[in-house]
Parts: structure tokens; C-alpha cells; sequence
């Protein structure tokens, strides 16, 4: 019984050691690049909607501290819907611009 132990193990010691080598040579290379720009990506997220956050806070406060009539004035001339405008432009361009960085960086070259 010990000898077909024996020989199950020297049968497959090669396909074990070229399935290792695959691993270490190709996917754990991708593996640690999809979880650092993961983790680049979540990071770069975070802060940017902390600080989006708080630039409309100041925007819709800037609103809000209006006298009446000026407020209507401004409801009449949309601004309130063009400040939204600009600052969703201002967002999908950022957003945009991290994933072409996480496409950039996730790109893989030959010997690189």
C-alpha cells in the first residue's frame, strides 16, 4: 500500500511543479496588479467624493443664504440647474480620467 503512495507522488511531482511555476510566473504578476489598482482605485474614490461632497455642500449653502427674491431670480435663470451641470461635468471628467490612469497602469508589456 505504501508503494502506490509512493508512486501516486513521483507520478505527479511534475504537473504539480509546472502548475506552481505557472502560478508564480503569470497569475500572482496579475493578481498583486488588479489588487494594488484596486485598492489605488478605492483609495482615489474615497477621497475625491469627500471632497465633491463638500464642494456642493458649499455651493447649495452658497444658495441658500440668498434673500428670496434673488433666490427666484435665480431659479428663473436655471443657474441652479447649470451649477449642477458644471459640477457633474467636473465629476464624470475626474472619474474618467482615474480609470484611464487604472487602464494605463493595468496594461502589460512584454518583460515589464
Amino acid at each position: 500500500m505504501q508503494n502506490y503512495r509512493n508512486i501516486a507522488i513521483v507520478a505527479f511531482a511534475p504537473f504539480v511543479g509546472a502548475l506552481w511555476t505557472f502560478f508564480g510566473i503569470s497569475i500572482i504578476p496579475i493578481m498583486t496588479r488588479v489588487f494594488i489598482s484596486l485598492g489605488v482605485g478605492f483609495v482615489t474614490v474615497t477621497g475625491f467624493a469627500v471632497l465633491f461632497a463638500e464642494v456642493q455642500n458649499m455651493v447649495v449653502g452658497s444658495f441658500g443664504g440668498m434673500p428670496s427674491n434673488m433666490l427666484a431670480m435665480v431659479a428663473l435663470a436655471k443657474l441652479d440647474a447649470a451649477a449642477s451641470l458644471i459640477l457633474s461635468a467636473i465629476s464624470t471628467r475626474i472619474t474618467w480620467k482615474m480609470f484611464q490612469g487604472t487602464l494605463k497602469f493595468m496594461r502589460f508589456t512584454p518583460g515589464g
